[in-house]
């Protein structure tokens, strides 16, 4: 006699020395919201497992039972339905483990609960179809049904949920989390190891082990070269379902050696004596992406073959949207390091920039006040020389007096130059007396007028900022003169909803949308990055002429709302 075959008579004969405890406890189980008329379409399975006792037909009881739930009042108790599964599998778990008997030896006990497991879905599945069918005069199935049955709804059950849980998943630990639950919940493995492979970076890693599993140390975390003769990466290389009884060369074991470091040894002979280990790869566009790891019993050997021939099917979908779940968690994760990495190139960006104001305002200074001053003093003396000078020494009064005009030149020119570094408005005066002053100065150099619409007027914001928004402007105005072919320039500066908006147009030939991406416009990138520092943007357009318009958030001062 096989093992399912014992299995199943053992089962019979358990449910039917067990049934009016079984059902007591069930009725417990289920208390008061339980709907105990539900007891009969339950305590049926024992009717139906003990198909080798002549017993009275259990048709008629269920039939009540349909008859009770096809109508409209009834659809209500589905879920009552499943909770009296779902008290019934608990009830007969703890039964099977705890009465001593034949049927919880060692080599039965496991498929046992397997086809009681399977039944007690088969029996909900079937009552919830006639039930939502209205179909009550179907007859009911026998035992063998009720387990494929039960397998099916199971497995297909699990598939939904793993499917669901994986495109969920945020992180690699809860896809191999909702794998493990997938696998524990549609297939009747004691034992469960899975490991992940990484052939992109070539390693493979136990990343989750059932409690009861079939090593003797808990291996998650090892990870092993995918070129490593260990059997998990052989199945990861090769893609082929490995079975093994006993011990094997391929078993390899972590060990901590005495300088503190890790290595791989073989496991000692003994291991895995009188069992039987199967690996199963979880396959994604014919590679590996992680492979399954379970034991049993030898005598169970055959059992566990046929779960895993229907399990294959299951991982080749799991396997599927396994991989396509993990690129789109490596493309985030990509994406979110390469977010990271601009947000610090700004960061830095920002900085120098602040550096280069800093360095700026202070050459400024300097060169206003100090080459200032000596310029003034040069031309005070000569001014001084001058008028002592005689009046026939006609030369040397006209050698003085040409030396003050370049001396006044000198001055313009450091004004120019440290206006330039720096001008002293913005800091004095804010952005809009900035803004105006640039503009004035532009229509002078240039010959392109500017009409200027501020505001409010006084636009409050930080110096950082104002200096952000001023040197974005004097970019602008730098690529009309350049590249615009405009003759009218409009600037508006406003401040509203806790932001500061600059909008220059031109009537220009206006700018294309290939200059707009291009990786070569150098100022435009400028802009951008200048604005982005304090969380701004810039946007750009053609047609007409070209609109540049600017948004930064204003700070918000303490106190402010």
């Amino acid at each position: 006699m096989d093992t399912e075959a014992r299995a199943r008579e053992l089962t019979a004969a358990f449910l039917n020395a067990q049934r009016e405890r079984i059902i007591e406890e069930m009725s417990e189980s289920l208390g008061p919201s339980g709907s105990m008329r539900l007891l009969p379409a339950h305590s049926a399975l024992f009717d139906v497992a003990r198909a080798d006792v002549r017993v009275p037909d259990p048709r008629r009881a269920i039939a009540g039972v349909h008859r009770a739930l096809a109508r409209e009042e009834g659809r209500d108790d589905l879920p009552s339905l499943i909770s009296g599964q779902m008290a019934l599998w608990s009830v007969l778990h703890w039964r099977f483990r705890e009465t001593e008997g034949p049927h919880n030896a060692p080599d039965v006990i496991h498929p046992a609960l397997a086809l009681a497991g399977d039944a007690v879905d088969g029996i909900t599945g079937v009552l919830i179809d006639m039930v939502q069918s209205g179909e009550t005069s179907v007859a009911f199935p026998g035992w063998r049904t009720l387990v494929e049955l039960g397998r099916t709804h199971r497995e297909f059950r699990a598939l939904n949920r793993i499917v669901r849980d994986l495109l969920d998943a945020r992180e690699p630990g809860q896809m191999f989390e909702a794998l493990q639950q997938g696998i524990l919940g549609a297939f009747h493995l004691r034992s469960l190891v899975i490991a992940v492979v990484n052939h992109a970076e070539g390693f493979v890693e136990v990343v989750r082990a059932h409690p009861a599993s079939p090593v003797t140390h808990d291996p998650v975390g090892w990870r092993y070269d995918l070129a490593h003769p260990e059997i998990l990466c052989h199945v990861a290389r090769s893609g082929r379902v490995e079975v093994i009884d006993g011990w094997d060369p391929l078993y390899h074991e972590r060990v901590v050696q005495q300088d503190g470091s890790t290595a791989f040894r073989q496991r000692p002979l003994s291991w895995n004596e009188g069992h039987t280990a199967f690996f199963v790869p979880i396959l994604a566009r014919d590679r590996a992406v992680g492979v399954v790891c379970t034991a049993s019993t030898q005598t169970s050997k055959q059992l566990i073959l046929r779960e895993i021939e229907r399990m294959q099917p299951f991982l080749q979908q799991a396997g599927a949207t396994l991989s396509t779940v993990s690129e789109v968690i490596e493309r985030k994760r990509v994406s979110e390091r390469l977010g990271r990495s601009q947000g610090q190139l700004r960061h830095l960006s920002a900085r120098l920039q602040s550096i280069r104001e800093e360095e700026r305002a202070r050459i400024a200074r300097e060169v206003h006040d100090e080459l200032g001053q000596v310029l003034t003093a040069l031309k005070m003396d000569l001014a001084w020389m001058s008028n002592r000078l005689a009046k026939d020494q006609t030369s040397l009064r006209e050698r003085a007096r040409s030396m003050t005009q370049l001396i006044d030149t000198t001055i313009q020119t450091v004004r120019r130059i440290s206006t330039e570094l720096r001008p002293g408005v913005l800091d004095d005066l804010g952005l809009t007396a900035a803004v105006e002053w640039q503009a004035q100065e532009f229509q002078g150099r240039t010959g392109i007028r500017c009409a200027l619409a501020a505001r409010p007027e006084e636009i409050p914001l930080d110096p950082a900022r104002a200096t952000a928004v001023f040197r974005i402007f004097q970019e602008i105005l730098t690529n009309v003169a350049r590249h615009a072919d405009a003759t009218r320039v409009e600037i508006f500066l406003r401040e509203r909803d806790g932001h500061v908006t600059l909008e220059v147009t031109d009537d220009g030939r206006g700018i294309t949308q290939d200059q707009i991406s291009s990786s070569r416009s150098l100022g435009l990138i400028g802009m951008r990055e200048r604005a982005l520092a304090w969380n701004g943007e810039v946007e750009i357009s053609g047609g007409r002429g070209t609109r540049v318009m600017v948004r930064i958030p204003v700070e918000k001062r303490q106190g402010a709302s």
